[in-house]
């Protein structure tokens, strides 16, 4: 009865609700009845209870909390327990192993993580195994592989990490965590690719490059095309003008400055001597990423420019400068004429140009070569200028043709005449003086022509030429090694020989040259040959001597051009004349003919071929040079 009501039932309910509780129905509760001690009992252990199911929903709550996180971690998470068996893995590490975490939980590690060497093929260590013995936190070797369930392979970093309570040596468990390197490991396979190409390119790149930082200290040193005179071992870390002696420090520092801080290249030309002597540098820079560090950076190519520096400065002397003679040339002369002309005008003073070239001087440099006609022209220029005032300039025109300026000689213009005069009296002496050549004992004469200046109008450089062409031409006509000042009569004999050039050429085309037969009789007066004379009949002149336009063909170089027409002309009368008159004895005909005829390396031939074209033999001409040689 009443122990059954107030001890055993109450005993069983308590039973009844502690195996609920067991299985986890946590809302189960005992029914209070009464007030003793059953009672009191019964409220405790449903209070109890009360704090177990609140406990409970809170580590749920947790565990939620710590899935979620697991699961929200971009890495793939495992975790194994102190054996090395998967206890849990997040879904990234499912995805990389190929492993779904209820089919890997209680496995091995080694079976669902397997990883090697990527390099070797060899098994790698397992990093639970090393933390359980180090009992620390270890990462991976470089170059590890994940081979997953599915046959992918996966580059990877990790580390791997003991699980233990706080304060306690007990290992609970290890966690690991790795991650997929395979892009990062193609995207630093694919820079260093592009670095050794870029390496190998400025190895060979002509322009020595540098990259310095904001300072101006040097952290890397490329290009010089195997001719670097500085390396990066020796230089880095060193300040930029450390590394040789520099023309301008001050510059060199600007443009680094600016470059840095205005973010904008610049260009320099500076001198430097790295260790290979002074070379002139063209530097261009140009404004770089900030380096990890937050420094500022900049590149500094250094193109080596002194080949190009001295052939600029070839060029340059070459324009105003005689590279035969080292005088100034007809450029440079026409500008210092151009700057006198102006100075006499302003200041009432007198000067002259004197024209003057070497008489014969073809016939030297034929006969004895280009280099003694060299030598002859500069052992010229050095005597002229020997004698000239600091104010005076001879200049070489062109061939053997010099020009002598001769600036303010005096108030008047007889001032200047006598001046120009005594000037050209010890030009042409120095110039008579024998010359010792190669061997060769040279006696030479000079034609000089003068013309002062200011003239009255507006006379120009080309008219002031001109005048002393015309005096020096005239000079030649009087006989040589002398001197002519110009007169109104010389141009229009300059004139007169510019127009026969011109017309010279029409003249052969058009037919108005012609050979006029000279006989050559015997002793019995019978013609046996014949002399071929020249005869021009210009259509505005009229009939022209040789004497009259032999020397102007000379001079223009016409000559050539006029020596095989009248070889073949000659050869053509020839023919006509032993075809019309088959048995007249007639046995020759005589050619005149300019030295510089024979002087041809086609000579021979050129006669031989003129003969074959009309059927002559090779006796049937006689060739004369002409008088005046």
């Amino acid at each position: 009865g009443l122990l059954e009501l107030f001890v055993v039932r109450p005993a069983r309910e308590l039973a009844r609700a502690a195996e609920a509780i067991s299985a986890g129905q946590l809302q189960s509760r005992l029914e209070v009845r009464g007030r003793g001690e059953l009672a009191h009992i019964a409220r405790a252990f449903n209070r109890m209870v009360t704090r177990l199911e609140r406990s409970w929903r809170q580590l749920e709550e947790r565990e939620r909390f710590l899935r979620t996180t697991l699961d929200s971690i971009g890495d793939a998470v495992i975790v194994t327990d102190p054996e090395g068996r998967v206890v849990q893995m997040n879904p990234v590490a499912e995805g990389l192993t190929g492993w779904d975490e209820d089919a890997a939980r209680g496995q091995p590690l080694r079976v669902v993580f397997r990883i090697c060497n990527a390099l070797t093929g060899a098994e790698a260590e397992d990093p639970v195994e090393r933390v359980r013995e180090t009992g620390a936190v270890v990462g991976l070797a470089n170059h590890t592989e994940l081979h997953a369930r599915d046959g992918r392979i996966y580059q990877i970093a990790d580390s791997a990490a003991p699980i233990r309570l706080e304060g306690e040596d007990a290992l609970l468990g290890v966690v690991l965590v790795f991650r997929d390197v395979t892009e990062e490991y193609a995207l630093q396979a694919r820079l260093h690719a592009q670095l050794e190409r870029f390496r190998a390119i400025a190895s060979v790149l002509p322009d020595l490059g540098f990259i310095l930082d904001e300072d101006g200290r040097c952290l890397e040193v490329f290009g010089g095309a195997g001719s670097r005179p500085v390396e990066c071992e020796e230089s880095e870390g060193r300040d930029f003008l450390s590394l040789g002696r520099f023309s301008s420090e001050a510059g060199i520092r600007h443009l680094i400055r600016s470059t840095v801080e205005q973010g904008r290249g610049g260009t320099l030309e500076y001198q430097a001597d790295l260790g290979a002597g002074m070379r002139w540098y063209e530097a261009r820079t140009a404004p770089m990423e900030p380096d990890a560090q937050g420094r500022r950076r900049l590149l500094w190519l250094a193109r080596d420019i002194t080949e190009q520096r001295a052939s600029e400065a070839r060029i340059e002397y070459l324009a105003y400068f005689d590279e035969l003679t080292g005088l100034p040339n007809r450029t440079a002369a026409r500008e210092r004429i151009e700057r006198e002309l102006v100075t006499a005008r302003r200041h009432g003073r007198f000067g002259a140009l004197a024209y003057f070239d070497l008489d014969y001087f073809k016939d030297i440099n034929d006969s004895l070569g280009h280099h003694v006609g060299d030598d002859l022209l500069r052992e010229v220029a050095r005597r002229v200028d020997g004698l000239l005032r600091g104010e005076d300039m001879v200049a070489r025109l062109a061939g053997d043709e010099f020009l002598l300026i001769l600036p303010t000689l005096g108030q008047s213009r007889e001032e200047a005449v006598n001046g120009a005069r005594r000037v050209a009296e010890r030009v042409l002496e120095a110039l008579v003086e024998p010359y010792r050549l190669e061997g060769h004992l040279l006696n030479v004469s000079a034609s000089l022509g003068i013309t002062v200046f200011p003239q009255d109008g507006e006379v120009t450089v080309n008219d002031l030429l001109k005048q002393a062409d015309s005096a020096m031409y005239r000079a030649k006509d009087a006989g040589r090694n002398t001197m002519r000042f110009f007169t109104p009569e010389d141009q229009q004999q300059a004139d007169r020989r510019f127009h026969l050039s011109n017309d010279l050429r029409r003249a052969m085309v058009e037919g108005q040259l012609d050979l006029h037969l000279q006989p050559i009789v015997d002793a019995d007066g019978r013609c046996v040959a014949a002399e071929a004379l020249m005869r021009w009949q210009h259509p505005r002149l009229g009939a022209l001597s040789p004497v009259e336009f032999i020397p102007v063909a000379e001079a223009t170089g016409q000559i050539l051009e006029l020596g095989n027409w009248t070889l073949d002309r000659g050869c053509a009368l020839l023919e006509e004349i032993r075809r019309q008159v088959p048995d007249s004895g007639f046995r020759y005909l005589a050619i005149n003919l300019s030295p510089a005829q024979f002087q041809q390396p086609d000579f021979v031939s050129q006669v031989l071929q003129a003969l074959e074209r009309h059927g002559q033999p090779p006796g049937a001409i006689e060739l004369e040079l002409t008088e005046d040689i």
